[in-house]
C-alpha cells in the first residue's frame, strides 16, 4: 500500500509517467527483516576482503556489490567464524593486543573462518590479509624441506650449544641463542631440532645447505621474494598470516597448493554466473618430501621427545585428539601458532600493531590457546584421519636422540618416516654407529658442506651478540633486538 501511494504521488507530481508508475507497482517487494541486518554483521573482515576481491579480479565495483542484486556464494562456514570470534574475545586481554586467525580447507583452498583484528568497529584494519609480520619459528619448516632436499634426514645431527657465525669475509658476526639459553650442549637430530625449536641447528642447516635454498622454497609457496641473508632461517622476513596459512596448506595436501578460495561464485538477479573463484592446482612441493616433514612436525606435540627441554607444544599436546601437524614461532613482537590435520589449516598471529613488544611469558601463549581450542572445536565433528602416506617413504623405529634404530637394549624409540634409502641401518646399541652419524660439518664431505665454507665459519662464542633478529618460541626463545 505505501508502494503505491508513493508511486501515485510521484505520478501526481510530474516526477515519473503513468506507465512507469505501473511497471513499478507491478515489481516485487523484497523486504529485509532483522535476522538480514544481524546476519550482514557476521564476519566484517571476511566481507570486506571478499568485496576487495570482487573489486580487484571480478572488475565489480563497490555500488555493483553493494546494491547491484548480486548473489555472492562464499566459502565462510558461519559456526566456524562464530567460533573464531568467540574465541578471540574470551582469550584476548583489553590492552591493545590485536589478533588474527584463518582457517582453511588444504583440500581445495577455501578459507572458512577469518578474523581479522580484535574489534572491527574499532579498527577494520585487516591483520589476516594486510599485515605484514616477522614469522619467527614458523617459518623453519620450509628450511627443513629444504634440507630433506638437499641430503639432510630426520636423523642427521648437529651440536647444539652456543655458537657466533662469522660472514662477510669476517667483517660481520651473528650471534643467535636458543630461548633462555637453553642448549643440549650435545648432537641432536633435526626430529628434535624441530620439536625444540632449536635456532642453532637451524642456522647451520640454513648456512650448510646455502641461504638460497630456504628462499627458493618461500617463493614457490608463494610467500614472497626473500632476502638472501643469515636471519631469513629464524623469521627475519614479514609475511601475512594469510600467505603462511597457505603455505602451511601445501605441507598438509602432499604439497599440492592452490590460491586462497573466498568466493565460489557469483550470480546476478537472473541466476547466471558471472564470476567464480576456481584457482588451479600447482604441485609446489615433493609429495614424499613434504610427508617426511609433517611427520616430524606432529612430534612438535609429542612430550615422550622431551629431552634437554621440553617440546614447543607440550602446553597444548593433551588438547589435541586428531593427528596434527604444527610450527610455533614467536619474536619480541609476535607470537604465532600454526597447524593443520589433513582437513582444516590453522594459523594464529597475536602482537601489537605498532612497535611494541608482547610478554611472553603471559601474552605470548595466547596464540596456542586460540589455536588449539578452535582447531578442537572445529575437528569434533570430523574423522580422525592419518596424514595420507604416498609411495617413496619408509618408517623404521628409532631412538630419537641418537637416530639410531632401536633393539632389545634400547627399545622405547618412535616410528619415523624417512624419504625410501636414506633410513638408517645401524642399531643405537652400537655406540660407534652414533658417534659416525655425530660430525659437524668440518669432518663430512667438503663437497657437500662447500657453500657453508664459502659463506661461513663458525666458532663458540657469546650468543648475547644483537647482530639480527633473535626469534622465540613456545615462550619460548630469548628476548633480544630485532
Amino acid at each position: 500500500s505505501r508502494q503505491e501511494l508513493i508511486l501515485d504521488s510521484m505520478v501526481e507530481e510530474g516526477m515519473i509517467e503513468e506507465a512507469e508508475a505501473d511497471k513499478a507497482k507491478a515489481e516485487k517487494l523484497v523486504f529485509a527483516d532483522e535476522a538480514d541486518k544481524e546476519e550482514e554483521e557476521i564476519a566484517p573482515y571476511f566481507q570486506d576482503h571478499v568485496k576487495a576481491l570482487l573489486h580487484n579480479e571480478a572488475q565489480m565495483d563497490e555500488a555493483a556489490v553493494d546494491t547491484g542484486g548480486l548473489i555472492i556464494e562464499t566459502t565462510l562456514d558461519p559456526a566456524l567464524q562464530q567460533q573464531a570470534e568467540d574465541l578471540a574475545e574470551k582469550h584476548m586481554p583489553d590492552n591493545g593486543l590485536q589478533v588474527a586467525l584463518i582457517a582453511m580447507d588444504p583440500r581445495n583452498g577455501e578459507v572458512k573462518a577469518l578474523v581479522g583484528g580484535t574489534d572491527y568497529n574499532e579498527s577494520s584494519y585487516n591483520r589476516a590479509t594486510q599485515a605484514m609480520r616477522n614469522p619467527g619459528s614458523t617459518i623453519k619448516p620450509f628450511l627443513y624441506y629444504a634440507a630433506l632436499e638437499n641430503g639432510f634426514t630426520p636423523v642427521s645431527t648437529f651440536l647444539s650449544e652456543a655458537t657466533s657465525f662469522s660472514y662477510d669475509d669476517g667483517r660481520e658476526d651473528y650471534a643467535p641463542s636458543n630461548y633462555n639459553d637453553i642448549y643440549a650442549n650435545d648432537f641432536i637430530t633435526m626430529l628434535e631440532a624441530i620439536a625444540y625449536s632449536d635456532n642453532i641447528y637451524a642456522m647451520k642447516t640454513h648456512l650448510s645447505i646455502g641461504t638460497d635454498e630456504l628462499v627458493n622454497v618461500s617463493e614457490k609457496l608463494g610467500l614472497g621474494t626473500f632476502e638472501n641473508r643469515p636471519s631469513l632461517a629464524l623469521g627475519a622476513q614479514p609475511v601475512t598470516v594469510l600467505d603462511i596459512a597457505n603455505a602451511y596448506a601445501a605441507l598438509a595436501d602432499g604439497g599440492k597448493q592452490r590460491e586462497p578460495v573466498f568466493i565460489r561464485q557469483v550470480r546476478d538477479g537472473e541466476g547466471n554466473k558471472v564470476y567464480e573463484q576456481k584457482p588451479p592446482v600447482r604441485q609446489v612441493l615433493r609429495e614424499d618430501t613434504a610427508f617426511v616433514l609433517t611427520d616430524m612436525l606432529r612430534g612438535v606435540f609429542e612430550p615422550a621427545l622431551n629431552s634437554y627441554t621440553s617440546v614447543t607444544g607440550a602446553s597444548v599436546a593433551a588438547q589435541l585428539t586428531h593427528p596434527t601437524a604444527g610450527k610455533s614461532g614467536s619474536t619480541p613482537r609476535d607470537s604465532w601458532m600454526v597447524g593443520y590435520t589433513p582437513q582444516l589449516v590453522t594459523a594464529v598471529w597475536v602482537g601489537f600493531d605498532k612497535d611494541k613488544d608482547i610478554n611472553q611469558s603471559v601474552e605470548g601463549q595466547i596464540s596456542k590457546r586460540i589455536w588449539a581450542d578452535f582447531m578442537e572445536a572445529a575437528m569434533a565433528n570430523e574423522l580422525k584421519l592419518p596424514f595420507k602416506e604416498p609411495p617413496g617413504v619408509e618408517a623404521v623405529d628409532i631412538d630419537p636422540h641418537t637416530g639410531l634404530l632401536t633393539s632389545d637394549a634400547c627399545p622405547n624409540g618412535r616410528t619415523t618416516y624417512f624419504l625410501a634409502g636414506t633410513a638408517p641401518v645401524n642399531t643405537c646399541a652400537e655406540p660407534e654407529a652414533a658417534e659416525d652419524l655425530q660430525e659437524e660439518p668440518e669432518t663430512k664431505d667438503p663437497g657437500f658442506f662447500k657453500r657453508f665454507f664459502k659463506w661461513f665459519s663458525i666458532e663458540d662464542g657469546d650468543p648475547s651478540d644483537p647482530s639480527g633478529p633473535t626469534i622465540l618460541d613456545e615462550g619460548e626463545e630469548s628476548p633480544a633486538t630485532e
